[in-house]
């Protein structure tokens, strides 16, 4: 009985704890800083990362959605 309680309230808890999370722009440069790989760290502007649009209509007509996009310029880019 105390498991059924326990999980009914939340539903994806992990996907609330990382859009909630990632959602903070200083959260995800942070992370991007220290897990993307130096050879891809070194060509884009992590001060420039801006959130996108999360859902799209594919050519079909279908909707689409992403968990969390950013969009980010590269360096001597724009």
């Amino acid at each position: 009985m105390a498991d059924e309680k326990n999980t009914a309230g939340v539903t994806n808890p992990h996907d609330k704890v990382f859009r909630k999370t990632y959602s903070d722009r200083d959260n995800a440069r942070s992370f991007l800083t220290h897990y993307l790989p130096d050879k891809v760290r070194k060509i884009v502007d992590l001060n420039t990362l801006e959130i996108s649009k999360d859902s799209f209509i594919e050519k079909d007509l279908s909707d689409y959605y992403s968990d969390l996009l950013y969009k980010v310029n590269l360096v001597g880019g724009s």
